[in-house]
Formats: structure tokens, sequence, C-alpha cells
């Protein structure tokens, strides 16, 4: 099994009274309806799309540090993809992964970058201010997740973020075009 899955799977039995059956339709479920096409099991490839779409939000809602990452040339990609391809499973505590999942089955995948946007911006000022070189950021933003306490994540998902229609408005005209322009615009 891949880790990934592993990891996943091993979420759903923290639930209480979860059977190999439940467990079993909850990991179709969010393959197969919840989960962009190929998110969990054919590489990161299949990442890319929701990669771009969280660059284009990172820039509008966090303009600064978007700007500040770009500059010092530590792509989102380098960490990003990491975070959330296992779901956050091994960056937050396992309550504060349940609550993500609870996020993924009641509003969907968009709950992943909103997750990542939300740390990234509790820790904005920080990583501005810190961060002074390529590698320095980058090593902090492998690692960001892990310093979230549960007090802490209710604030995580106070960050402005477009409407779930533009999101999915964004993956459908990747879908069509991988590689067209899908940046944010203010109100």
């Amino acid at each position: 099994v891949d880790s990934d899955l592993e990891g996943v799977v091993k979420c759903f039995y923290r639930s209480p009274g979860c059977t190999d059956e439940n467990a079993f339709w909850l990991l179709v479920s969010l393959i197969e309806d919840i989960l962009p096409k190929g998110f969990i099991g054919e590489g990161k490839e299949a990442v890319m799309p929701e990669v771009q779409i969280f660059k284009a939000c990172f820039k509008f809602a966090l303009p600064k540090l978007a700007e500040a990452i770009r500059e010092l040339d530590s792509p989102i990609e380098a960490w990003l993809a990491n975070w959330i391809v296992p779901l956050f499973k091994g960056y937050l505590s396992d309550t504060l992964v349940d609550r993500v999942f609870d996020g993924l089955f009641l509003d969907g995948s968009t709950i992943l970058l909103r997750t990542a946007l939300g740390i990234l911006s509790l820790r904005e000022d920080n990583l501005l201010k810190n961060c002074t070189n390529s590698t320095l950021m980058l090593y902090r933003l492998s690692d960001l997740p892990s310093s979230f306490q549960e007090s802490e994540f209710e604030e995580v998902y106070k960050v402005k973020f477009p409407p779930i229609e533009k999101i999915n408005q964004m993956r459908e005209t990747l879908k069509g075009n991988p590689q067209a322009d899908i940046s944010l615009t203010p109100p």
C-alpha cells in the first residue's frame, strides 16, 4: 500500500466504530469523489493543477510573502505537494489532521489549499522577518505546518480565500489548458 494511502486509512480507523468496510468506502469516496483525479497514486504531476491554483490564491491573499518566496527562488512545488498529497499527515497533529479530514468530507479538496494558505498567513510575519535566503526559507517552509498548535487552528481558516465557485472554475480551465493564466484579481 502506498504510504500516503496507509496514513489516510490509519486516520479513518481513529474514528470510533470504524470498520474495515467503512474505511474502504471512505477511501473510495475520497479518491473518486473528493480529491482531484490522480491526486493520490499518480505522482506529483497530477498535483500540479492544484499547485497552480494555490499559487494564484497565494499571490491574491498574501502578496508580500508570495513575492518574497519568488525573489528567494524557493519554489512552491518543493514544499506544497509534500503537505497536501499526504493530506497534512505527518505535518499536523492527529487531532488537526482529523479536522482537515472533516473539512475534506464537508467542503471538498479545496480545504487542503485553504489550510496551506492559512498556515502561511499565520506565520507570514515570522517568515518575512527571519528568512533572508533561499535555503533558510525552503527549510522553514518544508516543516512549517508542524509548528501549529490546536489552539491556533481556528485562525487558519480566517485568511481571505476565493469562493469555491472560482476555484472550481480555475480547475476546469486547467483541465482544458494546463498552461492557462488563472490569476486572481481583488474584488
